[in-house]
């Protein structure tokens, strides 16, 4: 079967290797010059090396990327680097370290007994939420939508929002709790703490570029076309015809969704169409920014955890929420590297670029003053995403992967997948895409 794949981020590519392995022949259209979509790399004249457009992190709970290393060949051990989690601050006015079990909710309890920085009302009220949480099947009310509603229902201390809650929302949905779906943010505890698979809260960080955990393996084997864009998408008698040029009997679409509504947009019109366009037109998109720090040498005197926390304030212009220090993963690539992260960085993106610098600069000087003086700075770039992510409120409603076109699905983290804007959704979406493309073709064959 001759297929079509419109878009060569983590969604597209997992769905075009699923439909290679499978026997398809296969096509990847990318307008940009190279593939990995938000995940992709960038070259800054600041640094000596490529770095990703931002600082992701996996989580073991990962299965579905896991299985797609694993598929491609990529030994995991090798690329990534893998602890339990840990939430800690550079002077350790908080730490929370959640060890290895069967099951979070042991892990979270032994963790949150030896927590530093929260008070035993903060732990007690905290357990309890979760536990509450775990025997309603990880359900929340709809009475409840947001999870500052939800926190304040289960009576949670500013000090476990401050330390837990917001942090941990932020880094999943990019999204503030005053915004969030309380039940997506739900969704993501249940893959992890409610998860019985020892190891599923498992921070996993690659210790080179994220293309090298798959995207490069796969793209070998791809009829790929960069520097592609489509900007026509049309029914013809076999199907779909792209830019007037290139046909092709299925289409699977893995644009972000401002695109994929500009593309179906050119299909003949229907009820259920109008539905998606709706669907396609409500998502509001967040940024998130990445400072990248090259040292002139590993700064190996900073507490030996490769993420911290940062206190961020934007009232005194702290905007940092995360530090990563590559002196301390395991196998990486370059370890003079350290990366500030802003989830929701809509704040920060609009100021100008040299005030920002400063002032995620200042912010890391005021925070590890307690350690050994940071090494010299070599270089440093900033990097801002505009549409990293999709705010994850209440009642959103996300397009299936399924469209109201014969020959035609969705793919990409905005979908329904019950997770938030993370490479897990994109991976299984694509997945999906592509399991019901051939389920289709066996179907017709029938």
């Amino acid at each position: 079967m001759n297929v079509a794949v419109i878009g060569a981020g983590w969604a597209g590519l997992s769905a075009a290797h699923t439909l290679k392995q499978a026997g398809c022949a296969v096509t990847v259209y990318e307008s940009g010059h190279q593939p990995g979509g938000r995940a992709r790399s960038v070259q800054s004249p600041n640094l000596s090396n490529p770095v990703d457009n931002g600082q992701h992190i996996l989580l073991g709970a990962y299965t579905e990327t896991l299985a797609l290393m694993q598929s491609c060949g990529v030994d995991a051990t090798k690329h990534l680097h893998r602890e339990s989690l840990y939430f800690g601050t550079p002077n350790n006015t908080f730490r929370l370290r959640l060890p290895r079990f069967p099951g979070g909710r042991a892990g979270m309890l032994l963790g949150l007994l030896g927590a530093l920085g929260l008070s035993w009302q903060c732990k007690y009220y905290l357990t309890r939420a979760l536990y509450q949480l775990e025997r309603k099947h990880w359900k929340i009310s709809p009475d409840t939508p947001t999870l500052s509603q939800w926190l304040r229902n289960q009576k949670q201390t500013p000090g476990a929002c401050k330390y837990f809650w917001h942090p941990l929302c932020l880094a999943a949905l990019n999204t503030h709790p005053d915004e969030a779906d309380a039940q997506i943010m739900a969704n993501v505890l249940k893959d992890s703490l409610g998860n019985p698979d020892k190891g599923a809260t498992d921070v996993l960080i690659a210790n080179d570029l994220l293309a090298s955990l798959w995207p490069t393996q796969v793209c070998r084997s791809l009829n790929l076309h960069l520097s592609t864009p489509i900007r026509r998408m049309r029914r013809s008698k076999d199907g779909f015809c792209l830019n007037d040029r290139y046909e092709h009997a299925a289409v699977i679409l893995a644009t972000p969704a401002h695109r994929a509504k500009k593309l179906l947009a050119d299909l003949p019109e229907c009820n259920d169409g109008t539905a998606l366009h709706t669907q396609l037109s409500a998502f509001e998109h967040r940024p998130i920014a990445t400072l990248w720090i090259e040292l002139t040498r590993p700064w190996e005197s900073l507490p030996v955890r490769p993420m911290l926390m940062l206190e961020d304030d934007p009232k005194r212009h702290a905007y940092g929420q995360w530090l990563f220090n590559h002196a301390h993963i395991k196998g990486s690539r370059n370890p003079h590297l350290l990366a500030m992260v802003t989830s929701d960085a809509s704040a920060l993106g609009s100021l100008p670029r040299e005030k920002a610098v400063r002032y995620l600069l200042n912010q890391l000087a005021t925070e590890t003053d307690h350690a050994c003086p940071m090494p010299t700075i070599r270089g440093h770039t900033l990097v801002i995403e505009k549409r990293a992510t999709f705010a994850a409120t209440p009642n959103l409603s996300r397009p299936a992967i399924q469209t109201p076109w014969r020959g035609l699905w969705l793919a990409g983290d905005w979908t329904d997948t019950g997770y938030p804007a993370v490479l897990e959704g994109a991976v299984r979406s694509g997945l999906a895409a592509a399991k019901q493309l051939l389920a289709g073709q066996v179907q017709s064959r029938l």
